[in-house]
């Protein structure tokens, strides 16, 4: 793994990945504002995200999309941070073929059954109130998670 400023990434989309993510289709109402991040969160989110990449002829070529990244990179103060890479190397067009497989279909896959139910995010929210914490507001998640407020509640 290596990390990379966010600024020194100059990322386009591997030429297979993009032909086998063509029909890609993401329903937003809205799109999140970035800017409302705070510049801790931003920071540790980046720190999060592990970029797959190639790189040919001195080019970065993502191997699998990140739609998460591209937003967070949108945010003013995000280019002086850092993301990790991982730096494939297949050894021929197969290999490749078989990486893009497991990040854009397996790992999306397995994925779904892990994904956190708002009512789990409002539970969560409800115990750092109890613990006198003041977190993040439902409304801000809502922005972020591009629902209702009331899409959080039991």
């Amino acid at each position: 793994m290596k990390k990379f400023r966010v600024d020194q990434l100059d990322l386009t989309l591997y030429s297979k990945t993009l032909e086998c993510t063509l029909n890609d289709t993401f329903n937003f109402k809205q799109f999140p504002e970035v800017d409302s991040l705070a510049f801790g969160q931003l920071e540790l989110l980046l720190k999060n995200i592990v970029l797959n990449v190639l790189i040919l002829d001195g080019l970065f070529y993502l191997i699998s999309p990140d739609p998460f990244f591209i937003f967070l990179s949108q945010h003013p103060q995000a280019k002086k941070l850092y993301v990790n890479t991982i730096i494939h190397k297949p050894k021929d067009d197969n290999e490749t073929l078989e990486i893009i497989d497991t990040l854009i279909l397996v790992k999306p896959s397995l994925m779904f059954l892990f994904n956190t139910p708002l009512s789990t995010i409002h539970a969560r929210s409800c115990q750092f109130k109890k613990m006198k914490y003041k977190a993040t507001s439902l409304t801000q998640l809502a922005l972020f998670a591009n629902k209702s407020k009331s899409a959080f509640r039991k």
